[in-house]
């Protein structure tokens, strides 16, 4: 598993701290994803504008990429709202993936 931060906007906050908070939220959920990268941008141009964007995405085996967006003015609060909301769409696809798999083995069942 790899968490990558990248950003033009780190001046705000250290790369280090940045994945500290990351790994903190996303410790349950871990086991699920190979790879995660986090973009920080300023939105307002180079002169550290109020806006700031972070873009987390989750690379999770056989299924599609989870790709969170979000803006804030500080960063901190900014990181943990986006990485707690990919949790939550990590556990909405997962469950989701269970459901349609119990379904398709309950149909086959049932033709047999």
């Amino acid at each position: 598993m790899q968490i990558v931060v990248r950003g033009g906007a780190s001046q705000e906050i250290e790369q280090q701290e940045a994945l500290e908070i990351l790994t903190a939220e996303l410790q349950r959920v871990m086991h699920r994803f190979s790879k995660a990268s986090l973009y920080i941008e300023d939105v307002d141009g180079p002169r550290r504008g109020t806006d700031k964007q972070c873009r987390c995405v989750l690379y999770v085996p056989r299924m599609r990429p989870i790709v969170i967006c979000d803006k804030c003015s500080d960063v901190r609060p900014l990181l943990r709202r986006v990485a707690n909301h990919a949790v939550r769409v990590l556990f909405q696809r997962g469950n989701r993936r269970r459901a349609t798999r119990r379904r398709s083995r309950a149909r086959m069942l049932a033709e047999q």
